[in-house]
C-alpha cells in the first residue's frame, strides 16, 4: 500500500507565490499584490516580495489610516513626493491600516475614495496588520523606505514643517549615496496647515454617557432612535439626535449614508453659540433655510467645523431627513 496516497504535494516557490497573490488580490487596489507579510514564528512576521520587480527599485511604502487627520495631512505629502520622486524611478505605495470599517474593505467603495484624494498609486489593505508588524511599524502614519528587499530608511511621520523637511532630506541624502549627482527639489513644504490629531472616538468601541447634565469634553450623549451595527450608530428617524463637546477647535465625523444608492443623508449641525457658519469645515455648507449641513453622499471623514472656540464647542448633530436617508456614523475626530 502507498503510505503517501492522498496527501498533496508541497508547494513550490513560484506555486506558493501564485497562491499567496491570489488569496491577496481583493485587499490590494491599483496593483496585483506586491508584497505579503507572513507570520514566521508566533512572534514574528517577515515581509516577502511577491513579484521580482518589486526589488529592483525603492519603495516609499506609507502605512496610514486615512479616516483621521494625521492621515489626511500625510496624504499630501504622499501626493506631492509621489510626483517628485517616481521621475528618478522611486515607486510609492500605501498600506491603509483602518481595517475596522467595512467601506474601506470593500474594494469598489474604496476605490472612489482613493480617486476623491487623487491616489492613484498601489494600495494594500493591511489585513490582520502583519505588514505593519513586519515592517515594525510602531505608530501611525509611517513611512519605510525598503530596496533591495532591506528597510533603508524608516520613521514616524511627525507632520511638523521641520520634522518632514529632515526625513525629505534623509531620503535625498540616501538617494544620492548611487547616484551623487542626483538633480532633486528642495524639501516640500506644504502652503496648508498639517492637521494632526488631539483624540477620536470610535462608535464600535465607545459608549455615550447616559445623562445630557454630565457630558463632558471628548463625550457624546444620544436622544431619539439609534442603531448600533457594524462598528456604526445610525439615525434612523428624526429623532435621532447626538450632543457632544469637542475638546478642539477642529471637528469632523467619519460617515456614510446607511443606504447606498439612496438619497444623500444630511447632518445638521448647530452650536452652543448658534450658527455653526462661522466656523465651517470644509464639507459643511447652509441650506435654502439657513441652516449648517454636511451632506453625506459617499463614505469619507467629513470635516465639519474648523477653528471653534471654547464657547462654540458643544455641538448639537440632528438627522431630520433620517427616516428617508438614514445615516451612519463610525466615530468622530478632533484636532487642534
Amino acid at each position: 500500500m502507498n503510505s503517501g496516497a492522498g496527501k498533496e504535494r508541497p508547494l513550490n516557490r513560484d506555486e506558493a507565490i501564485e497562491q499567496a497573490k491570489l488569496e491577496l488580490a481583493p485587499f490590494w487596489i491599483h496593483s496585483d499584490p506586491l508584497l505579503a507579510g507572513i507570520r514566521t514564528t508566533p512572534d514574528q512576521v517577515s515581509v516577502f516580495p511577491l513579484d521580482p520587480a518589486f526589488l529592483e527599485k525603492p519603495w516609499l511604502v506609507f502605512f496610514v489610516d486615512p479616516t483621521d487627520f494625521d492621515g489626511q495631512s500625510a496624504l499630501s505629502y504622499i501626493r506631492e513626493w509621489t510626483r517628485r520622486y517616481q521621475v528618478v524611478g522611486v515607486r510609492t505605495l500605501l498600506v491603509n491600516c483602518q481595517t475596522g470599517y467595512a467601506f474601506l474593505r470593500d474594494t469598489a467603495i474604496a476605490e472612489k475614495f482613493l480617486k476623491r484624494h487623487h491616489l492613484t498609486i498601489p494600495v494594500c489593505l493591511d489585513q490582520g496588520a502583519l505588514l505593519r508588524q513586519a515592517m515594525g511599524v510602531s505608530k501611525l502614519p509611517f513611512l519605510v523606505l525598503l530596496h533591495h528587499g532591506k528597510n533603508a530608511l524608516s520613521a514616524p511621520l511627525d507632520l511638523e514643517v521641520s520634522a518632514m523637511e529632515k526625513l525629505e532630506t534623509d531620503l535625498q541624502r540616501y538617494l544620492r549615496v548611487s547616484d551623487p549627482g542626483l538633480a532633486l527639489l528642495p524639501p516640500f513644504i506644504p502652503d496648508e496647515v498639517m492637521l494632526k490629531d488631539i483624540s477620536r472616538l470610535e462608535f464600535g468601541v465607545s459608549n455615550p454617557v447616559t445623562a445630557v447634565a454630565a457630558l463632558r469634553a471628548g463625550e457624546y450623549f444620544l436622544r431619539g432612535t439609534w442603531v448600533r451595527e457594524n462598528g456604526r450608530l445610525i439615525a434612523k428617524d428624526a429623532s435621532s439626535v447626538m450632543e457632544v463637546v469637542s475638546p478642539s477647535g477642529h471637528f469632523s465625523i467619519v460617515a456614510e449614508p446607511a443606504i447606498m444608492g439612496g438619497r444623500s443623508a444630511r447632518v445638521y449641525v448647530e452650536t452652543t453659540g448658534g450658527s455653526c457658519q462661522s466656523f465651517a469645515g470644509s464639507d459643511l455648507s447652509t441650506d435654502d433655510d439657513g441652516h449648517s449641513v454636511v451632506r453625506i453622499s459617499h463614505a469619507d471623514l467629513f470635516h465639519v467645523a474648523r477653528g471653534l472656540p471654547p464657547t462654540h464647542r458643544r455641538l448639537t448633530l440632528k438627522f431630520a431627513a433620517a427616516q428617508d436617508a438614514p445615516v451612519a456614523l463610525y466615530g468622530l475626530r478632533f484636532s487642534g
